[in-house]
């Protein structure tokens, strides 16, 4: 039998091995009653949240996603060296518990890959991230000053940095590990300060590559330009490990939420190429993940129409909760109309061709679509990213 025969059984023993060791860490997670810092709760990347809040393999590309799960990343850093995600304005609850309640968050990406370098196949990223929760106006009396009596705004803020490392061989598997520190002013004159630390592991498998390298089944046979793409995957990750909620006062201090997911995707579709660039006329993208450790299910669907628009749908289940809703959204690259132009007018050697096809501007939005007195209700996000591609390795 041939090497190249081997290839997709090592494949798969090496996802076998991945869930494994997913599976073989505790995922004691603090009940909802016993945890506090309510920041620490909230999915950032509207990419993600629009397909039923599943950061870990719906939003490998978004910025804000790092934030639930490191290892994303590495696998942001195969394609770009340079992302950043911001909201336009301050996101606002709808209905809000409290007057003056709103959530900002932002995150930057730097990455480096070897292999235009020394043909290594090893990408590195770190990525710096900041969020805001101020959770509404209250009415407090600050003994012993004069003109005690006025609004104060408690809040909490989460700082991050991430780092992460994917090597690509038979699959692509990527480590990802986030120090994150914490402030928050719970009440006039008080400050306080605590600090924790994320873990995350993802892989993909790029089916259809495998079986060429086989030479068992080319799928790409015949196709021209056309390349048809099949790559499953799961991920893990957990977040807050350790630590306690920063509040002086022992009454009101607790354990900080920590999230625990599990989830497998699949990204499906066709591209076309042309030279060292392309885009996909049609594409899909499918997740499901677990939480804490099963109370919680999300699934998500993407489709995406020439890498220009994505529709997003999501569902939301949550046992504990005793919440179920939906989820809506979208994301548009505002520069990819002019990047097909290019390759099919054949570009593609071209300097302004290699500038548009390096740099993307995008928008993404999702809202939440409840059952009836099922919260959360109302809640939309909107953010902007701006990235710096590079030699794509998928």
């Amino acid at each position: 039998m041939k090497r190249g025969n081997r290839v997709p059984a090592q494949g798969m023993r090496i996802l076998v091995l991945g869930i494994g060791i997913a599976f073989s860490i505790p995922m004691n997670a603090g009940a909802a009653s016993d945890t506090a810092f309510a920041s620490l709760l909230i999915f950032p990347s509207p990419a993600a949240n629009a397909m039923g809040n599943a950061s870990g393999g719906a939003a490998d590309d978004s910025p804000l996603a790092v934030m639930m799960n490191p290892a994303l990343l590495g696998m942001s850093g195969r394609r770009n060296v340079f992302a950043t995600e911001y909201y336009p304005q301050k996101i606002q609850w709808q209905p809000s518990p409290a007057p003056g309640m709103d959530y900002d968050a932002k995150s930057t990406a730097f990455c480096l890959s070897l292999r235009p370098v020394r043909g290594i196949r090893l990408s590195m990223g770190i990525g710096i991230y900041g969020s805001r929760l101020n959770l509404g106006r209250a009415a407090q009396a600050n003994a012993g000053l004069p003109d005690t009596t006025g609004d104060f705004i408690p809040w909490e803020q989460v700082n991050g940095t991430a780092v992460s490392v994917t090597f690509e061989h038979i699959a692509a598997v990527s480590l990802g590990y986030t120090l994150k520190s914490l402030q928050a002013n719970p009440e006039p004159g008080v400050l306080a300060r605590s600090a924790t630390h994320d873990f995350g592991l993802a892989l993909k498998v790029p089916v259809f590559r495998l079986l060429k390298r086989s030479r068992a089944f080319n799928p790409m046979e015949d196709l021209g330009t056309f390349e048809p793409f099949l790559d499953p995957g799961f991920y893990f990750s957990r977040s807050n490990i350790d630590g306690h909620a920063p509040v002086t006062d022992a009454d009101r201090s607790g354990l900080l939420p920590r999230n625990h997911s599990l989830g497998f995707h699949v990204s499906a579709g066709l591209r076309y190429r042309t030279g060292w660039s392309g885009f996909s006329p049609l594409s899909l993208k499918w997740v499901h993940e677990k939480s804490n450790p099963s109370a919680v299910s999300r699934r998500g669907l993407e489709i995406g129409f020439m890498d220009f628009y994505f529709y997003r749908t999501g569902r939301v289940e949550d046992r504990e909760g005793g919440s179920v809703y939906e989820t809506r959204g979208y994301g548009i690259n505002f520069l990819q109309p002019a990047r097909i132009l290019a390759a099919l007018l054949e570009m593609q050697d071209s300097r302004l061709f290699r500038l548009i096809s390096a740099v993307s501007f995008e928008k993404h939005f999702s809202k939440t679509v409840p059952e009836r007195d099922s919260p959360p209700y109302g809640v939309r996000f909107s953010s902007y990213v701006i990235r710096l591609g590079g030699l794509v390795m998928n």
